[in-house]
């Protein structure tokens, strides 16, 4: 049976990145902003034979395994990594009908790579994407999540006005959304082993990507930050029952 929560490294397209488009470059900030409802949207290339290309160059080698699209509407996407004199083939997805696409490639260290569609899932449409993530997997803990809460917190002030009204006025962190994700979450009955990768997610610090709901929800992805310790117990007196994890996430 699958199972759900997946971790992964840091998106690793981001601000510090080379990030050439092929239409609309005004807007490819939004390909990593994790707001999936502000897009990336072509201009012009509304007909199933024009290219869309989006080539991401990372500022040092990077390693990575996975490639997820949020929001899009592309129906053939192929990723392409630099292997220093050529571009190589490394994922692809085909006859994609879904706004959520997770590709998978063997682990490859490069220092850019390409995205690139002809066709889209409405023919003749407008290339758009909510987001591009290119990321490694860090840790699939095996287990379903024994316990999820979550809270949207939304940044902002009240003013009390002389009339004893009160004035609210929230801050848009991104161009569609005034709210960060948090989350409690626990595991439960993770073995030893796994319990370890935690261990050196933890150590390892920084950010991370965190998708709590891979197969009923996998537009919900978030890069978070692990805010609370290293905090773990044993299920129950029988120790190989394996143990329980409490983690306390936070959106960057």
């Amino acid at each position: 049976m699958a199972t759900e929560p997946k971790i992964y490294r840091k998106n690793y397209i981001n601000g510090d990145c080379t990030i050439s488009v092929s239409s609309n470059p005004s807007f490819k900030s939004r390909l990593y902003d994790f707001d999936i409802d502000a897009t990336w949207d072509s201009s012009g290339q509304n007909d199933d034979t024009n290219l869309c290309s989006i080539v991401v160059e990372f500022p040092v080698a990077t390693r990575l395994d996975h490639f997820i699209l949020l929001n899009h509407n592309l129906k053939n996407p192929l990723v392409y990594a630099w292997d220093g004199a050529d571009w190589v083939l490394i994922a692809l997805a085909t006859n994609v009908a879904a706004s959520t696409t997770v590709m998978v490639s063997d682990s490859t260290t490069t220092t850019k790579i390409m995205l690139l569609d002809y066709d889209t899932q409405t023919v003749n449409a407008e290339k758009s994407i909510g987001d591009f993530i290119a990321t490694e997997l860090w840790v699939d803990p095996g287990v379903d999540l024994s316990s999820y809460d979550v809270t949207y917190e939304e940044k902002g002030f009240s003013i009390m006005l002389a009339d004893g009204s009160l004035h609210r006025s929230v801050i848009h962190s991104t161009p569609t959304r005034t709210s960060k994700y948090t989350a409690r979450v626990r595991f439960d009955y993770l073995s030893k082993t796994t319990l370890d990768l935690f261990g050196a997610i933890k150590e390892a610090g920084g950010v991370l990507v965190w998708q709590p709901e891979s197969i009923t929800q996998p537009e919900i992805i978030y890069q978070v930050n692990w805010t609370n310790g290293l905090r773990y117990r044993y299920i129950s007196t029988y120790k190989g029952a394996g143990f329980q994890l409490d983690m306390d996430l936070r959106e960057v």
